[in-house]
């Protein structure tokens, strides 16, 4: 056995983590939960600019609010952001402070979100074998396109998969679109397999293949 797997075999650290500092990049990145709808807004602006498809608000606080341990964001602790989530600049003047001006809301975000994923886990019946299984979905995932080719998203991917494992779930499926070879090649690199092709899913009329991983 070669040095690099006996200690791969030998961390103890969760895989999500094992994969997230593969890359030395990522020194300053960390997972967070989904804490505050204060968080929205910036997991909506970021999942806006990939998705296939617009989502409303609704959508995102039905799962948010309902799997609020499934939602999992990668912040970078190197880059603070403002209320927008826009990085913050350095001011070489400071204002003194407005007396009616308010302390911001210790649930803000204080580091910019470039990573996020958003899923449920919920039980799942079988028509055609009559049974009832924990089934885990991901719904959404995104990063941001100056953080990518770096492992963010298999790392989110991975941590996702732990905590619906975590929750009781057989299995997880998600849906990508046919011409996303991206994506495709992240989640079958992580077990995922091409369970159906669902034709003319998205309202772009672009088709996707359903894909499910076995737990």
């Amino acid at each position: 056995m070669s040095t690099t797997t006996r200690e791969q075999h030998d961390d103890k650290r969760p895989m999500s983590e094992q994969l997230l500092y593969e890359c030395p990049a990522n020194t300053h990145l960390q997972f967070q939960p989904y804490t505050s709808e204060l968080q929205l807004s910036h997991i909506k602006r970021l999942m806006d600019i990939d998705l296939s498809e617009p989502y409303s608000v609704y959508t995102y606080r039905y799962f948010l609010n309902n799997w609020p341990d499934l939602c999992i964001l990668m912040v970078d602790t190197s880059v603070s952001c403002d209320d927008n989530g826009d990085e913050k600049t350095l001011k070489t003047v400071v204002e003194p402070q407005n007396e009616e001006q308010q302390d911001p809301d210790p649930a803000a975000p204080k580091h910019k979100i470039m990573g996020a994923i958003v899923c449920k886990c919920d039980e799942h019946s079988s028509v055609n074998y009559g049974t009832v299984t924990m089934r885990g979905y991901i719904a959404m995932l995104a990063v941001d396109a100056t953080y990518r080719k770096r492992g963010i998203g298999r790392a989110l991917v991975a941590r996702a998969i732990e905590a619906m494992r975590d929750c009781g779930a057989n299995e997880v499926v998600l849906e990508t679109e046919c011409v996303n070879k991206a994506a495709l090649g992240l989640y079958e690199s992580l077990g995922f397999i091409r369970e159906k092709r669902l034709h003319k899913y998205y309202l772009n009329q672009g088709s996707a293949y359903r894909l499910k991983l076995s737990l």
